[in-house]
């Protein structure tokens, strides 16, 4: 679809007035949304090949002038001038030109420069601030770099979807926004459940801002749709790994059979709640126990290894397939169990 660049242009060159334009531009915007209305996660990232082409450009020329700054100045120069080539970048690419692949590199590359560019800086501070002193335990400094570093990416995402309003930034800020809280939950050395249920509550939180943007546009016909995808994205992973570690389930390549049963049980839920919100993102982030899962409980049927492997893709890969053809009928079952006036405020359910 043209960019608001390229109709500037065609009425610029008199192809078309003003008035014109902006009825085209409508027009197309409503046959995009047409073409993707039974799907309420129809997300683009590229145009054509290149748009990957492009993203793969400027990826190596943000990362080149980093190491040549790093090589020519040292630190913290060397992070200070990746993330200031992104931002000009972005400039043409995300604010201009509307490219999502190479905007999302970019984003990518302006939050990690400005988080390390940070977290470099607190540490070169806190050299001079601590010279000679052995007062400060010896994983303080570990501690705070890594925070600060998080918190760093925080404000470089933030400011990077303030300027150019891309959906990526938002779930970028969000991810800097959990690794923070997971580095300040090792540092302080929260005991094993204190870390699940502040991990826990993390990823709700980010659930939450998801929903207030999708129960803002029943219909994921506006950019608030881009932005709750990203932050269900980064929030179900979260979820689920603070849940089954609630359970005590320490890892899930060693899964116990109530283990199985538990992993199980949580991506049950899970896929009810996306079932509910129209939200397959919600599913991808359990989709690596849940095969774990699923194997251990194919296991003790004391079948052989290859056996086991075999199964479990087999059995994953139908539930996948039933359950993707199946998705609009399934979110019609589920959707009768709610009140009707949570349904009124959830997406549609389009024919299958």
């Amino acid at each position: 679809m043209p960019t608001p660049d390229d109709w500037s242009a065609a009425v610029a060159a008199g192809l078309v007035d003003r008035a014109g334009a902006e009825r085209l531009a409508a027009f197309f915007a409503a046959r995009e949304r047409a073409e993707f209305a039974g799907d309420a996660e129809a997300v683009r990232f590229v145009r054509g090949f290149h748009d990957v082409f492009l993203a793969i450009g400027v990826a190596i020329l943000v990362f080149g002038v980093g190491f040549a700054a790093m090589l020519a100045a040292g630190i913290p120069v060397g992070t200070i001038v990746p993330a200031v080539a992104a931002w000009g970048l972005a400039e043409v690419f995300a604010r201009r030109r509307r490219l999502v692949l190479p905007s999302i590199v970019l984003a990518a590359a302006f939050t990690a420069a400005v988080g390390l560019t940070v977290a470099t800086l607190y540490a070169l501070g806190l050299d001079l601030a601590t010279a000679g002193s052995s007062d400060l335990p010896a994983d303080w400094s570990e501690g705070g770099i890594g925070i600060a570093g998080a918190a760093g990416s925080i404000a470089g995402a933030l400011a990077f979807f303030a300027r150019f309003r891309l959906p990526f930034a938002l779930g970028a800020a969000a991810l800097s926004a959990v690794v923070l809280v997971l580095v300040a939950l090792v540092w302080w050395g929260a005991g094993d459940n204190v870390f699940s249920l502040a991990t826990l509550a993390t990823g709700l939180a980010v659930f939450a801002a998801a929903m207030a943007f999708d129960l803002q546009d029943p219909g994921r016909s506006g950019l608030g749709s881009d932005n709750a995808f990203w932050l269900h994205l980064v929030a179900a992973p979260v979820i689920v790994y603070a849940a089954i570690g609630l359970f005590g389930i320490e890892s899930r390549f060693d899964l116990g059979l109530e283990d199985a049963l538990v992993v199980v049980g949580i991506v049950v839920v899970l896929g009810l709640v996306a079932l509910a919100v129209d939200r397959r993102a919600l599913l991808v982030a359990g989709l690596g126990y849940l095969g774990f899962a699923i194997g251990r409980l194919i296991a003790a049927t004391e079948l052989t290894s290859e056996t086991i492997v075999a199964a479990t893709l087999v059995v994953l890969g139908i539930l996948m397939v039933a359950l993707g053809s199946g998705w609009q009928p399934a979110r019609r079952g589920v959707l009768r169990l709610l009140p009707a006036g949570l349904r009124a405020r959830l997406p549609p359910v389009h024919p299958a």
